[in-house]
């Protein structure tokens, strides 16, 4: 009895998996967070091999959108449309991708992101959210490329390898997911996308035992 309950989880939670909506934390970044406001601000402030550096113009531009930007995200894109011009840098490409993207808008998103990365190749961060704009739509083998390049730069975030894990799942790749899904949660042991991702990836992989240790850590955890 106590081998058929522990199948019937497994069975209950792979259907839950198999639509589980992924859905990643980005309501930190959002122009009406102070510490993001100073984050963004701050990160243009060097010039070194992975972001590009902004002129006094384009610094006082991002404040015009900040500011804009706490009240309106549609005012906010209209600014920054304005101001971009054939020489402006790639972070205002950037900037205006990410406005798209916090307004659901991912086909204007992807466009200003590769503008982005046109503008200045190893832009790290624009990789990174190209690979997530891509995911939203659920172009998981086009937004791979995308992660994998973010890595090659030095992206060693939680996140983006728990990402990088969601496309290996979706792809197919499933030992390789497990490998990301494995250094997502070192690095973010708390994120509960990535154990659920690591499940799945283990029952697919006909790792049953794992998996239904896996599964009973997310039953105690909720």
């Amino acid at each position: 009895m106590k081998e058929m309950k522990r199948l019937l989880t497994i069975s209950l939670l792979t259907a839950t998996v198999s639509c589980f909506g992924q859905i990643w934390p980005y309501s930190g970044n959002n122009w009406s967070n102070p510490e993001f406001v100073d984050r963004f601000m701050g990160s243009y402030g060097f010039e070194t091999s992975r972001e590009p550096k902004i002129t006094s113009e384009e610094a006082e531009l991002f404040q015009q959108v900040a500011t804009a930007a706490e009240i309106s995200l549609e005012e906010a894109v209209r600014i920054i449309q304005e101001g971009i011009g054939p020489e402006s840098s790639a972070a205002l490409h950037y900037t205006l991708a990410n406005l798209h993207l916090q307004l659901g808008n991912a086909e204007r998103a992807k466009i200003s992101y590769r503008a982005a990365i046109k503008a200045f190749p190893n832009f790290m961060r624009a990789y990174k959210n190209l690979g997530l704009a891509l995911i939203q739509e659920g172009n998981y083998e086009e937004a791979r490329g995308f992660l994998i390049k973010a890595v090659e730069l030095g992206d060693g975030s939680g996140n983006t390898y728990g990402l990088l894990a969601f496309c290996y799942l979706n792809t197919g790749d499933l030992d390789s997911a497990l490998d990301a899904y494995s250094i997502a949660g070192v690095l973010m042991p708390d994120n509960k996308d990535w154990k659920v991702g690591k499940a799945h990836a283990l029952l697919q992989t006909g790792q049953y035992r794992s998996a239904v240790s896996a599964f009973e850590n997310l039953i105690s955890m909720d």
